[in-house]
C-alpha cells in the first residue's frame, strides 16, 4: 500500500508530507489509547512514518495532528492536514454511533474507518447507516481510498 502511494505520487509529481517523528508517533499512540481506548493499526503507524497525512484530490488521510500542510505551503496554498484525534473527536460530537469507529481518512462524503469492536475496516457514507464496503485490512482500505482519489 505504501509503495503504491509513493509510486502514484512520483508519477504525478506530487510531494509527500514529511514523516512523523518517533516522538510524534508515541504521542499519537498515547492520545488515541487515552481518548478512544483503542490501539492504532500498525500499518497506520507505518504509513505515518512515510507521510504524516495527505491532502490530495479530495482525499484527506489524517495525520498525527492537525496542521497546515508542508506541501501546500511549498505550493503557496494553505491546505489543512487533519489530525486523527481531532477528527475523531469532531465526528463523535456530530454523528450518531461514530464512537464505535476510529476514522483514518475522508473523501467526498465517505469516511474510511475501523470498527473498534470487530477490528474490521469500512468505508461509510456520512448519510447512510450501512457500510459501503468492508475490508479485512488497513492496507485494503487505504488502497481503495488512494486509488479512488489519485487514479482519477
Amino acid at each position: 500500500m505504501i509503495e503504491r502511494l509513493r509510486l502514484q505520487m512520483i508519477q504525478r509529481k506530487y510531494s509527500l508530507e514529511p514523516p512523523c517523528t518517533d516522538e510524534e508517533i508515541k504521542q499519537l499512540i498515547a492520545s488515541v489509547e487515552h481518548e478512544f481506548n483503542v490501539l492504532l493499526a500498525d500499518r497506520c503507524l507505518d504509513l505515518l512514518k512515510i507521510t504524516d497525512g495527505l491532502e490530495e484530490n479530495a482525499l484527506d488521510i489524517f495525520g498525527s495532528r492537525q496542521r497546515i500542510s508542508t506541501v501546500g505551503l511549498m505550493k503557496g496554498r494553505d491546505w489543512l492536514i487533519r489530525g486523527i484525534v481531532e477528527e475523531n473527536r469532531e465526528y463523535r460530537d456530530n454523528f450518531k454511533d461514530y464512537n464505535q469507529l476510529l476514522i483514518f481518512a475522508y473523501r467526498e462524503g465517505y469516511v474510511y474507518a475501523q470498527v473498534i469492536s470487530t477490528g474490521l475496516f469500512v468505508k461509510l457514507s456520512e448519510t447512510e447507516d450501512d457500510p459501503r464496503k468492508l475490508y479485512e485490512t488497513f492496507d485494503e482500505m487505504m488502497i481503495d481510498a488512494i486509488q479512488n482519489a489519485l487514479v482519477n
